[in-house]
C-alpha cells in the first residue's frame, strides 16, 4: 500500500525533475526512504497526524509545524518583518548618524515603518520600531519622513514599555516631532504606556515644561477626568512631585503663562477632592512647603482655596513644623502675612515648638542664607527688621488670644 501510494507523483512534477536532469524513479526511492525514516520514529499521536501523507517533505514540515514553540507575542496578528542583528545594527547606524539616504534605499525593498527590530542586543531589546529609534536618535527630520508615510495604526505600534512614538518623544522632550505626530494622530494622546502614563504625564514626568503645558492643551479634558482612570490624579502626582508650578508661575511668555494658570486652576480642582492621605500620597504637601520655601504666593493662595486641609492639617515632615513656620523659616513675609490673614483664629504657631525645640521667634532669629552680592552690614540689617516684624506678629496673636480668654472668662460667669 505505502509503495504504491509513493508512486503517485504527480506528472507536472515528474517533467519538472526531467528537465532539472532529476531521475523519478530515483527520487521515488529516496523520499520513499526518508518518508519511511519518519513514520516509524514518530510515536502514535504523530503518526495518525502524517500517515496519509505521501511526501517526506511534507510529512517533516507538519511535524515541525506542530512543534514550533510560540513566540513572545503569540496571538498578536502583526505582520511585521525582522532583521538580521547585522542588518539591523546597520540600520541603527544608519539611523544614528542621520543617513536619510541609506535609510530610504532600504525603504524601497522593505516596509520598514512596519518593521519591529526584534534584535535581543541591548540596542534592539525592546522591540522598537524605526520611528522609536529615530526619535532615541534626535534625528527629527528622519523621524518627520517615517511619519509622512506611516498610517494612524502604525504610528500606535507600542514597544515593549507599552510606549507609541508619541509617548517616546515626550519623554525624550523632542517638541517637533511631538507637534507632528499630534497633528497626524490625535488618539495617541489619549494611549498609555504599560504604566498607565498617557504621553502628557510622561512629558511632565520628565521635566519638560513647555511641551507639558503643549500637551496639556491638545489632551482631551475627557480623558484627565476620574471616569477615564488616574490619568488625571497621575498629573497632579508628577506636577506636585517634581515642583513643575515653581517653573510655570513667573513662566515669561504671556501665551504659555495664561495656559500654565489653565493647567494651575485644573490641577488645584483636583485637589479639591482628594482625602487627607491621597494629598500626602500625592506629593502635594510636599509641594506646597516647597513652593513656600521659594516664595510663590499665588500658588500657595490657590491651593488654599481648593483644599484648606493642606495648608492646616500639615506640618514639614523633617522638623515638624506648619506652613506658617515654614514661611517666617525662609523669610517669605507675603505668604506669612497671607496664611495668618486666612484664618487667625487658628494660629497658635508662635506657641508651638517643632522637633529640635525651637518656637517662632528662635526661626525668626536665625541667619538667613546670605544673600549675593554679599553685604554683612546690609544682612544684619535685614534680619534685625524681620526679626522685630516677627516679634510684633507675635504679641498681636498674644492679645488676641488674651482678648479672647477674656470673653470667655466673662460669659461664663454669667453661666
Amino acid at each position: 500500500m505505502k509503495a504504491n501510494q509513493v508512486k503517485l507523483v504527480p506528472s507536472v512534477i515528474i517533467k519538472m525533475r526531467r528537465a532539472h536532469g532529476e531521475d523519478p524513479k530515483k527520487w521515488d526511492q529516496r523520499n520513499a526512504l526518508a518518508l519511511h525514516a519518519i513514520k516509524i520514529s514518530c510515536g502514535e499521536e504523530m503518526f495518525d497526524g502524517i500517515k496519509e501523507m505521501n511526501s517526506a517533505k511534507d510529512a517533516w514540515k507538519a511535524l515541525a509545524d506542530s512543534h514550533k514553540q510560540p513566540k513572545d507575542n503569540e496571538g498578536e496578528d502583526t505582520g511585521f518583518k525582522t532583521f538580521e542583528r547585522k542588518q539591523a545594527v546597520t540600520l541603527l547606524k544608519d539611523i544614528k548618524k542621520g543617513d536619510s539616504d541609506a535609510v530610504k534605499e532600504l525603504f524601497e525593498t522593505h516596509p520598514l515603518y512596519s518593521v519591529v527590530l526584534e534584535d535581543r542586543s541591548a540596542a534592539l531589546e525592546d522591540r522598537s520600531t524605526l520611528l522609536h529609534v529615530a526619535i532615541a536618535a534626535g534625528q527629527v527630520e528622519l523621524a518627520k519622513k517615517l511619519i509622512s508615510v506611516m498610517s494612524d495604526e502604525e504610528l500606535e505600534i507600542r514597544n515593549k514599555r507599552g510606549q507609541t512614538a508619541l509617548s517616546s518623544a515626550a519623554c525624550k522632550g523632542s517638541r517637533k516631532i511631538v507637534e507632528c505626530l499630534v497633528e497626524k494622530n490625535k488618539r495617541l494622546l489619549e494611549i498609555p504606556d504599560c504604566e498607565k502614563k498617557i504621553p502628557l504625564v510622561l512629558a511632565c514626568a520628565t521635566h519638560h515644561k513647555s511641551l507639558t503645558l503643549y500637551l496639556y492643551s491638545e489632551t482631551p479634558r475627557k480623558i484627565l477626568g476620574p471616569e477615564k482612570g488616574d490619568h488625571g490624579f497621575l498629573l497632579l502626582k508628577e506636577c506636585l512631585r517634581n515642583h513643575m508650578f515653581g517653573q510655570w508661575l513667573p513662566y515669561d511668555l504671556k501665551y504659555d503663562r495664561a495656559k500654565a494658570r489653565k493647567m494651575v486652576s485644573f490641577i488645584c480642582d483636583q485637589l479639591s477632592t482628594l482625602e487627607r492621605e491621597q494629598l500626602i500620597s500625592s506629593g502635594a504637601v510636599e509641594a506646597t512647603f516647597k513652593t513656600i520655601e521659594l516664595g510663590y504666593l499665588g500658588f500657595v493662595k490657590q491651593i488654599s482655596e481648593a483644599n484648606p486641609d493642606i495648608v492646616w492639617s500639615h506640618t514639614d515632615p523633617k522638623h515638624s513644623r506648619d506652613m506658617l513656620t515654614y514661611a517666617v523659616e525662609h523669610r517669605q513675609k507675603e505668604i506669612a502675612k497671607f496664611l495668618y490673614r486666612l484664618d487667625p483664629a487658628r494660629i497658635i504657631t508662635g506657641f508651638t515648638i517643632d522637633n529640635d525645640q525651637n518656637n517662632l521667634l528662635h526661626l525668626a532669629a536665625k541667619l538667613a542664607a546670605p544673600s549675593s552680592p554679599h553685604n554683612p552690614v546690609l544682612q544684619m540689617q535685614s534680619e534685625a527688621r524681620w526679626f522685630k516684624q516677627v516679634l510684633l506678629f507675635l504679641v498681636v496673636i498674644m492679645t488676641r488670644m488674651a482678648s479672647l480668654s477674656s470673653l470667655k472668662e466673662h460669659l461664663l460667669s454669667y453661666s
